[in-house]
């Protein structure tokens, strides 16, 4: 029996943080080309949604202890034609009542469009795209019912109830204990430190709303040559792309700032990481949340020379990697809650914390056996033609920005404060982070790093 089961440590910061001013809301919009067979998809989710319960769980107490207990209903479908009114605005989760994830489906003539809304308690971005993919294999396998190369991969239920033990047992973790010992100084760094928002604004009040109407969202997609190629150079300088990413969003946030004369000398530009910690016996483990966040801290006479900016931010992310310091965050968690006012009254903070997340959820569907349309699944009668993913955005932080590369093509999506940003400064700033991306390409050859000795002209 997977219920009830009780919340895990990570969970309970994110529920103890939400607040109609700030919900922890997730959503992902899945734009295909074709129309859905309506039984088809709703028997498609029914299927991933069964295997994956965290989505339909409820909060409920019980002998002073907060747990997920089975939900009470299912997840709908809202189908939605071209000639109805097409509201996008994220609305309210219920955790306790009501089911707290929504499907809505948008259709046209000749294309469909899937918006998968949930809150970040129930999963992460891995875990979203679990379902996801359990969604596309099980609606073409109903096209497709003799097709032996659609199955669903192998999960284990059971294994939820072990998922904030992060795959380590207490002799692992006495093992790493030296390793993290590295990361008390950065947790005296995060606490010292105060972050600046990217446009000075007051935080807004708990219960006061968190937009009206749609969010402000954003994309911007690279090419498939302009994707191996930033790879190419991310691997020429010996750095990951991540790190490229992230050096490049600090330069962005930086000239934006400056541009409005925003910019003091003490400034701590603060970029949220976020890392998937998962194990290989993560694998079979339902959706949920196997993540931690690492912090990045530059200050303004930091950015003045990009190749040394690029080069520090490699060194912190390799230290943090080989160390294994994103596992510091977990261990706070698990400290905080033996504290007066435990987990709560830690996590639920009204100071900027970062000025911006950028998380990075890599290459989708890398192993997912369905068949190509010029590079793009094909589920049954309709083909995946683009992914978004959109993360909530935390009290003074203006902006959230994930990276996913599908198809071979990167593509950036941004979700922005619509109550602090217009949407020329969100668009500003994009095409801030995507030339920044540009030049990062151009200057591959050109840089002072050692790595030049790997340039060809």
């Amino acid at each position: 029996m997977t219920f009830p089961l009780p919340i895990a440590p990570f969970e309970e910061a994110i529920i103890a943080d939400d607040r109609p001013a700030y919900p922890w809301s997730v959503w992902f919009d899945l734009k295909f080309l074709g129309r859905f067979d309506r039984p088809h998809l709703e028997h498609a989710f029914r299927v991933a949604f069964s295997r994956h319960p965290l989505f339909t769980a409820n909060l409920f107490c019980e002998n002073g202890r907060t747990k997920w207990r089975k939900g009470s209903q299912d997840v709908v479908v809202n189908w939605i034609s071209r000639s109805e009114p097409r509201s996008r605005e994220i609305p309210d989760l219920d955790l306790r009542q009501s089911c707290p994830t929504i499907l809505n489906v948008f259709e046209g003539d000749d294309y469909s469009e899937v918006q998968f809304i949930t809150h970040h308690a129930l999963c992460d971005g891995a875990g979203a795209f679990q379902l996801i993919t359990d969604f596309l294999v099980e609606y073409a396998r109903q096209f497709s019912p003799d097709d032996s190369s659609l199955r669903l991969a192998e999960l284990k239920p059971e294994q939820l109830r072990t998922r904030a033990d992060l795959g380590l047992n207490w002799w692992r973790w006495l093992k790493m204990a030296p390793k993290l010992l590295v990361g008390l100084f950065g947790v005296r760094q995060f606490l010292m430190r105060k972050p600046v928002s990217m446009i000075s604004h007051e935080i807004f009040p708990d219960e006061s709303p968190l937009m009206t109407g749609a969010p402000g969202t954003l994309f911007h997609q690279f090419s498939s040559s302009e994707s191996q190629d930033l790879r190419a150079t991310a691997k020429q300088r010996q750095v990951s792309l991540n790190d490229l990413m992230i050096r490049d969003v600090i330069l962005a946030i930086g000239a934006f700032r400056q541009d409005r004369q925003a910019i003091q000398v003490k400034d701590w530009i603060r970029i949220a990481v976020p890392i998937n910690i998962r194990s290989g016996k993560d694998k079979l483990t339902p959706a949920t949340n196997v993540v931690s966040m690492v912090f990045i801290d530059r200050l303004p006479s930091q950015l003045k020379n990009s190749d040394e900016l690029l080069k520090s931010v490699a060194d912190e992310m390799g230290l943090i990697k080989r160390n294994r310091l994103a596992y510091i965050w977990p261990l706070c968690l698990f400290a905080f809650r033996l504290l007066p006012g435990g987990i709560p009254r830690a996590a639920r903070n009204n100071a900027c914390v970062a000025t911006a997340l950028f998380s990075n959820v890599m290459t989708l569907f890398a192993n997912v056996d369905l068949p190509l349309e010029n590079g793009r699944i094909r589920a049954g009668n309709v083909v995946l033609e683009s992914c978004d993913g959109f993360g909530p955005i935390r009290p003074g932080m203006c902006i959230s920005l994930v990276s996913m590369t599908y198809a071979g093509q990167l593509r950036l999506s941004m979700h922005y404060d619509t109550r602090v940003m217009t949407p020329d400064d969100a668009r500003e700033l994009m095409d801030r982070v995507a030339q920044n991306f540009r030049d990062s390409l151009q200057s591959g050859c050109k840089s002072s790093h050692p790595s030049d000795k790997l340039c060809k002209t």
